[in-house]
This record gives structure tokens, sequence and C-alpha cells, in this order.
């Protein structure tokens, strides 16, 4: 099936803070090389009319409007999902609605659709209204299409992806005396170790998803299905403590965790390479 991707401007605005040259036109070839429809809204264009990429001479507009369908707002849907989210400081600003309503309207025709935005705000209203699509962060979009790469296509966007995955926890950090961060620091890594864990490329589960909907384990292996949560749990848990004990020094009185960092070195290396060799003796 064709995954549909709906582009936030943070993803420009990433590419271009890892200062590669060339960045987002190499990773919009090789997306499109493997069939993956990118889409965007024209407020996102607006947005990211001035951004450009190290040794480049198009802006992230130009190269969208080159490289993706380009929507207009749809400005009576965007203020009816304002409205369910309670208006105001509740709902996110209107290019990142008129992102959700793409989205929304991609993903009712069945198809795969991710919304691609570490705005957290997009990811917490998009489970609030209960959409039909998943929410990733830059990063994890990165860390996905490396899967779908080999040689050295996969080994440059693999290190796009640690750069953009680091600028992502930068930014949170350096917002943890204007907000709690832990929520948004928890979403971030579930988000990626969902694609991490994952046996294949596909999408990560879709917020707010029903569950009662479709059983995921089949009759008779239930005792199997269980171990395998089990283990999924305890490698999140680890990884999201590795990253914890990453930023200790932002933590008060966190000075007696850093007895764990050498105990978790090794899953720090794994989780980067999306490789797992199992249990730690």
């Amino acid at each position: 099936m064709t995954e549909l991707h709906v582009m936030d401007a943070n993803f420009f605005i990433s590419l271009a803070q890892t200062r590669e040259r060339d960045a987002m036109e190499r990773v919009l070839e090789l997306a499109d090389g493997i069939g993956w429809e990118m889409h965007v809204t024209e407020p996102i264009l607006e947005e990211v009319k001035y951004v450009r990429c190290k040794g480049s001479m198009l802006t992230a507009s130009k190269l969208a409007k080159r490289m993706m369908k380009v929507h207009p707002a749809d400005d009576k849907t965007i203020a009816s999902f304002r409205s369910e989210l309670g208006g105001g400081h509740r709902a996110p600003q209107s290019p990142d609605l008129s992102l959700m309503v793409l989205a929304d309207s991609l993903a009712r025709s069945g198809t795969t659709v991710r919304l691609v935005s570490d705005d957290f705000k997009i990811s917490t209203s998009s489970r609030e209204l209960g959409e039909p699509y998943a929410v990733i962060s830059p990063s994890v979009f990165l860390f996905s299409l490396s899967r779908e790469l080999k040689g050295e296509d996969r080994k440059h966007v693999r290190h796009l992806y640690k750069k953009v995955r680091h600028g992502e926890m930068e930014y949170v950090l350096s917002r943890a005396d204007m907000y709690n961060i832990e929520d948004k620091l928890t979403w971030l890594m579930d988000n990626l170790l969902q694609e991490v864990t994952s046996p294949d490329a596909g999408p990560a589960p879709v917020p707010g998803a029903d569950a009662t909907g479709p059983a995921l384990v089949v009759e008779g292996k239930e005792e199997n299905a269980n171990w395998e949560a089990l283990v999924l749990q305890l490698r999140v848990a680890q990884v999201l403590w590795l990253h914890i004990l990453g930023c200790v020094h932002n933590i008060p009185n966190g000075a007696p965790l850093t007895d764990l960092r050498d105990v978790l070195w090794g899953i720090h290396k794994m989780a980067d390479c999306g490789v797992w060799f199992g249990p730690m003796a």
C-alpha cells in the first residue's frame, strides 16, 4: 500500500539545521524514488519560503512545489477543527490545522497517512480528535526512510536521522524552563521506539486508535504475544532511561543516576543502529 506523508515546516527546518549540503533535495529525491507520496499545504510553504540547505540555491518552498503535491488550505474545515478543540490557545495554529485537515482528508480514503511533525500540540490534538493518521517526528521519518534504502544512501540518511534527532532533543531541553518537557520527551522517544522495534517499516500506531478494533494476536498464540509485549516494554524502558541519563545535568538532584550510565551505554548504540541483540547480561 502506498504511504502518504504530509510535511510540517519543521521537517524542512530540521534538515536545514543539520548544515549538511543539499540535505533536503537528497531526502526528497530518495523518498520519491521508493514511491512515497509527499504532500504539503500552501500555508506551510509560506512559512519556509526562505529556508534552504547549505550549498543549495533552492528554498524549501521551491523544492516542495517541485517534488510534492501542494494543497490549498481548507478554511471551513480548519475552523471546524479549531472549534472542536476548544479554540484559542487550546488549538494548534492555522498552518498546523491545515496539515491536520489535509491528513484527515487523505486518510479517509483508506490510505496509510503519516503527518511528519515534531509539534507536540499536533500530536495531542490529533489524538483528541481521534484522527485516522499517525503523527511522526522528522527524525522518525528519516529513520523509516533509511530502512528502505541500501548502501551509501542508507548510510547518508541514517546520518541525517541522528543529527535531526539530536536537534529535536536539544530543542526540547532548551525550553525546560518554559513548560513541562517530560511528556514531549516521552512522545519523541515512544515515536522512535515504535519504529525501531517494528519488524516492518510500517507506520507507527495511529494516535487514538480504537482498542476494540481487529485483534492483533492470532488465536492460540496468546502466550507468545504476551512475552513479546513484555520484551517490547522492557526495551522501551531501557532506552527511555538511557536518554534520561543523557540529560541528567538538567535534572535536579539527578547525579546518582550517572552510576547507571556505563550499564546502559550499549543500549544507546543499539538504538542508534535500530538493532537489538537481546537482553543484556
